[in-house]
């Protein structure tokens, strides 16, 4: 049981790392295409929380999945 929870907690640091990643390259194409504030204030900042929050969700389903199958 321990050794799944050391792997989801070094997955969880580079898993939103990727995030960050991922919105980060987002913002720079938009940025060089000049889309404008308004971008930011509304889809940028919507995109960001359905993928953060479906990946996290995810993320928290596995790990107790991870750990319901080893205490069997």
């Amino acid at each position: 049981m321990k050794t799944v929870i050391i792997k989801y907690s070094m997955l969880l640091p580079l898993i939103l790392f990727l995030i960050w990643i991922g919105l980060s390259i987002v913002g720079c194409i938009s940025c060089f295409f000049d889309v404008g504030e308004s971008f930011y204030c509304t889809k940028y900042c919507f995109i960001s929380k359905i993928a953060i929050t479906l990946i996290l969700g995810t993320y928290v389903y596995f790990f107790g999945r991870a750990l319901y199958a080893k205490r069997k």
